[in-house]
């Protein structure tokens, strides 16, 4: 059985590429399933498809409304796919540093882009921690766009 547990802890982390190592956190997803944050989401097929709207970050889209509900029921696949956007805003002041994006976890197939442009090679299933170096692709001191599609497989 596949689960599709959209637990996106998406973290920033903020590395000085000066001489101290500080790390800043930016939690653009809520800290925990207790504190999500709101993100467009749509998702093509299934209940509520083809329509943006809003779901909590993290989340299960199934548990929320959203696609096909098969835990369990593996003979019942469906090809769907769930599109994020997020709006963020990174300070002036952390433009030289480095800017990593991590996801805590996301079960299946997953693309991320930064104001349009591909983050890096798409994570390819299992629930596990992975990430990107987007420090090339934001915009200093002004708002960005995160877009994460989630191909359920």
């Amino acid at each position: 059985m596949k689960t599709l547990l959209i637990l996106f802890q998406i973290i920033l982390f903020f590395f000085s590429s000066l001489f101290a190592q500080q790390t800043e956190i930016l939690f653009l997803s809520g800290e925990d399933a207790d504190a999500p944050v709101d993100w467009e989401f749509m998702v093509s097929n299934g209940m509520n498809a083809n329509k943006w709207t809003t779901i909590s970050v993290p989340s299960n889209w199934e548990l929320k409304g959203f696609g096909n509900y098969n835990y369990g029921l593996d003979k019942n696949k469906s090809n769907e796919i769930g599109y994020y956007k997020y709006e963020f805003n990174v300070l002036k002041e952390w433009e030289g540093r480095q800017i990593n994006i991590v996801f805590e976890g996301v079960m299946t197939d997953t693309y991320v882009k930064i104001n349009g442009k591909s983050a890096g090679n798409i994570h390819q299933g299992g629930f596990y921690r992975f990430e990107y170096n987007i420090t090339d692709l934001l915009n200093y001191g002004k708002e960005n766009l995160l877009e994460v599609t989630v191909q359920k497989v």
